[in-house]
């Protein structure tokens, strides 16, 4: 089919059907008997509803005849370009980052149509959504750096409800697990949320209710992690976020030892009944180093060790809340305890400035129980060696 006959068809579904809230691409064309009788006539194209479906196959069909349409108009300066031409480098562009939302020309040229207030910014957020239902669209570093440029343009931060955002990260890392871009802009979202909710009540806030709504959707953002945490227990990225939603709750708080407490020890609840994740192990270091800055008297040796025995006795004996059966998860699990033994007893060693008798022969337990179960010791060898 011609391109410019593809590109005016998708414009005018984006044009006449402003309720689109999912974009998809299909792996094949459907035929136009397959099509709903009301949405026939922008065959190949789906649209049943409020869903919208572009046939892989005519991606790069559509895109050469919006590109085409781009290029002819004069968008260096849009102060001497008619209303006209205005609209069509809005809908050309559209097309375009619909498309191939990592078109920096395309997205630039919205950028200024918006500051020349031809652009609505809350309409841009919608097209943004809109394309990032996409899953291979959620992966859009430009898009998202555009997303965060939209929400920045107020002086007073964010306009739009920042649950929606998170509302928003939640899903597209659903679509495309361990999404960086998404992860990174839900970090930045809980940075905002921190800013305003240690501001006064009297300062303008994204949150309607100001600072202490801002504390509510913070409190929200952790449980929610939490559970997040609890279906995934191996992802890296949202146990880093949770780690950030950890550390702007305790920020916030009045409790904030308390709250350490209540999370380190719901952190080891969940290293015992998962063994051989080195994420959880990870994340138990980094609860143990914000507890002994906060003070919260949570890791201490003697209470750490009992922990790291109990788990290694449970990886041994199959006893306690696990169900793993696997013996290399199981030996995993005893290497991971005993690497969080050495940093536990090296994190004293840097606290108080020196080692007694008592530490060192802790240290030096720990390396060789590491050794005797660790797939390349070593490396562990080696510093057990310097001991010497």
């Amino acid at each position: 089919m011609d391109s410019h006959v593809l590109y005016d068809t998708l414009r005018t579904i984006l044009n006449t059907h402003l309720d689109i809230d999912e974009l998809g691409l299909l792996p094949l064309p459907p035929t136009p008997d397959e099509l709903p009788a009301a949405t026939r006539q922008y065959h190949p194209f789906l649209l049943v509803g409020t869903k919208l479906g572009v046939p892989l196959d005519y991606v790069p069909v559509v895109l050469k005849g919006a590109n085409a349409v781009f290029m002819r108009l004069p968008h260096a300066r849009l102060e001497e370009a008619g209303e006209t031409v205005v609209m069509a480098l809005e809908e050309a562009t559209r097309v375009i980052i619909v498309l191939n939302p990592e078109c920096n020309t395309a997205i630039n040229t919205r950028k200024k149509l918006v500051l020349a207030n031809y652009l609505p910014a809350p309409t841009e957020l919608r097209l943004l959504t809109l394309l990032l239902t996409s899953p291979r669209n959620t992966k859009s570093s430009t898009a998202w750096h555009h997303r965060r440029w939209l929400l920045q343009l107020s002086p007073h931060g964010p306009t739009t409800p920042l649950a929606n955002e998170i509302a928003l990260c939640h899903r597209t890392a659903n679509l495309y697990p361990k999404n960086y871009y998404a992860w990174n802009h839900r970090h930045w979202v809980v940075s905002v949320l921190t800013e305003h909710a240690r501001r006064s009540e009297t300062v303008d806030s994204p949150c309607d209710g100001g600072a202490a709504a801002a504390r509510a959707l913070l409190q929200s953002e952790y449980g929610a992690m939490r559970e997040w945490v609890r279906g995934n227990v191996g992802d890296h990225s949202g146990v880093q976020h949770l780690e950030r939603c950890l550390v702007a709750v305790v920020g916030v708080d009045g409790e904030e030892k308390e709250k350490v407490r209540e999370h380190v020890e719901w952190v080891r609840e969940f290293v015992a009944a998962y063994p051989g994740h080195e994420t959880l192990w990870c994340h138990l270091r980094f609860c143990a180093g914000l507890a002994r800055e906060l003070g919260a008297g949570v890791v201490g040796l003697a209470e750490e060790e009992t922990f790291v025995r109990r788990c290694v006795e449970e990886a041994e004996t199959g006893k306690g809340a696990m169900t793993e059966t696997d013996p290399v998860v199981l030996a995993r699990q005893r290497m991971l305890a005993w690497a969080y033994q050495l940093w536990v007893v090296r994190l004293g060693k840097r606290v108080t400035g020196h080692a007694d008798a008592t530490t060192r022969a802790r240290e030096r337990e720990a390396l060789e129980r590491i050794c005797e179960v660790a797939e390349e010791p070593r490396y562990y060898r080696l510093q057990l060696e310097q001991l010497d």
